[in-house]
């Protein structure tokens, strides 16, 4: 299935890509601006950042916590002799690739988590409301005029 913060963030972007439809803009301008919107609330709710794929709010509060946190440092000083162990150790241990053949790719999205179904459904209702508001503003007489111009 799929997770919730996914549905509510694209929900909430159709929600908000209907209510440009109350702008004092043309309507090109507001169908522009809804599929704008929609299209960013359908990434953020399907982005995934960093190496264990979170969420960017857990990612970014992750992040923040790091930075304003105090710094907690230890300063001691090695043995001479435990010192010159761990070098001598460190100087013949080859570097291995944890993943060999894999590229790091620091962005990914969820599409198998979320479903295709999902985005096509929220995508079809936003449009149906576009299409019923243009209609109910005058829709109705620009297609009676194309369809007149075309011969049907």
């Amino acid at each position: 299935m799929f997770n919730d913060r996914d549905l509510i963030l694209m929900g909430l972007g159709a929600l908000v890509a209907i209510f440009c439809l109350f702008l004092p803009l043309p309507f090109w301008l507001k169908a522009v601006l809804g599929g704008a919107i929609l299209v960013g609330a359908m990434v953020l709710a399907l982005l995934r950042v960093g190496p264990d794929r979170i969420p960017l709010e857990t990612w970014l509060r992750r992040r923040l916590r790091y930075k304003w946190l105090p710094k907690f440092y230890t300063y001691y000083r090695r043995s001479p002799k435990k010192a010159a162990q761990s070098s001598r150790a460190e100087s013949t241990a080859i570097p291995v690739d944890p993943t060999p053949g894999t590229a790091f790719r620091p962005l990914d999205l969820v599409w198998a988590e979320v479903g295709v179904y999902n985005l096509i459904r929220i995508w079809l209702a936003m449009i149906g409301v576009y299409v019923v508001y243009w209609i109910a503003n005058g829709g109705g007489e620009e297609l009676a005029w194309i369809l007149k111009n075309l011969g049907f």
